[in-house]
């Protein structure tokens, strides 16, 4: 037991500083992200009259032909880009099945109207007509409307 972790543990003192300072700083950035996420939604979010204040939810999972799997690819990053930078839009993060072939994007948005103004937008647009073309089978969307409070729970 004894020689295992010495195998695991830095001989180097001045490495095993450098470990403990990297692992520090890689959670203090994680502890800052979360925060201004915090304080972001907390001040945008925050309402005059004190009623319960909703984000829309948006889900789109879309599974891509495999030959088209490029054209797809940069077309959601240009979407993803675009829309994280829209007023409304609190967060926008996509993800990749095992497959490989399917991706879901989730979107939060601070009305339905938010939302549905989004559509006619360029990037949005520009991204339907790349799904139309890359697309194996019709995308599944899903909306839902969840309390503001749910998203800064378990805030530092």
């Amino acid at each position: 037991m004894a020689v295992e972790r010495e195998r695991s543990m830095p001989s180097d003192p001045k490495e095993e500083g450098l470990e403990a300072q990297i692992s520090r700083l890689a959670e203090l950035i994680g502890r800052l992200e979360s925060k201004t996420l915090w304080f972001d939604l907390q001040q945008r979010l925050s309402d005059d009259e004190g009623t319960n204040m909703h984000l829309q939810l948006v889900r789109q999972e879309m599974a891509v032909c495999p030959e088209q799997l490029s054209e797809f690819l940069d077309s959601l990053r240009q979407y993803l880009r675009g829309t994280a930078g829209a007023r409304n839009c609190f967060h926008i993060a996509a993800g990749r099945l095992a497959d490989g072939f399917t991706f879901v994007v989730y979107e939060f948005w601070e009305t339905e109207d938010e939302w549905k103004r989004h559509l006619q937008s360029p990037v949005c647009k520009a991204f339907r007509h790349v799904k139309v073309d890359t697309l194996s089978q019709p995308e599944a969307l899903s909306r839902i409307s969840v309390p503001a409070a749910w998203c800064m729970v378990g805030r530092d």
